[in-house]
């Protein structure tokens, strides 16, 4: 028999993660030539984004059709309250926020994490694509902890990008994004 296909889960109604069930060295990862305790915060589930390697488009297409979106985001009045428990009780030392693309945010909720994130004061380190950043959202991340950024690009050759991946940014345009101090 085959299984139905469940709703998403409501990310803003899951627990607090509880790491007790993880040996504490199962928490330390070397970060920029340290080592931190270290744990992974989850913004979103899925992405916006098309890209043709991907499984998101896909699992948007399939949960469209049952009515519900595969794209979930979490309130960041939650993300806060994680964080600071992971800060306050477990003695976190980074974050890492685990997000397929963690700028596939609109002005306001990218102002809001960076207000909230403002109270944790501890490094961070986000993987997003280059057209989702500008100097400014640099510069207010790394006011606020920004310590590493990790970028998809996929493939060096534009026209293989184009075709074969359905990302259709020039090279130039790339390196110039990376650039951004």
């Amino acid at each position: 028999k085959k299984n139905s296909i469940s709703k998403p889960v409501d990310i803003n109604q899951n627990p607090l993660i509880d790491i007790s069930l993880f040996e504490e060295a199962r928490l330390y990862r070397p970060m920029t030539g340290k080592v931190y305790k270290m744990l992974p915060v989850e913004t979103i589930r899925g992405c916006p984004f098309t890209c043709r390697f991907c499984n998101s488009p896909d699992q948007m297409k399939l949960y469209k059709g049952l009515g519900s979106n595969f794209y979930r985001k979490k309130k960041m009045e939650l993300v806060y309250k994680e964080l600071k428990y992971f800060k306050d009780v477990h003695k976190v030392e980074y974050n890492y926020f685990w997000a397929d693309t963690f700028l596939a945010m609109n002005s306001k909720e990218f102002d809001e994490f960076c207000e909230m994130y403002s109270k944790i004061k501890l490094p961070f380190w986000v993987q997003t694509r280059p057209e989702t950043i500008n100097d400014y959202k640099v510069k207010k991340l790394a006011e606020v902890g920004l310590d590493r950024v990790s970028f998809g690009v996929e493939h060096g050759n534009e026209e293989f990008r184009a075709k074969i991946l359905d990302r259709r940014w020039k090279n130039k345009d790339i390196i110039d994004k990376l650039k951004i101090p």
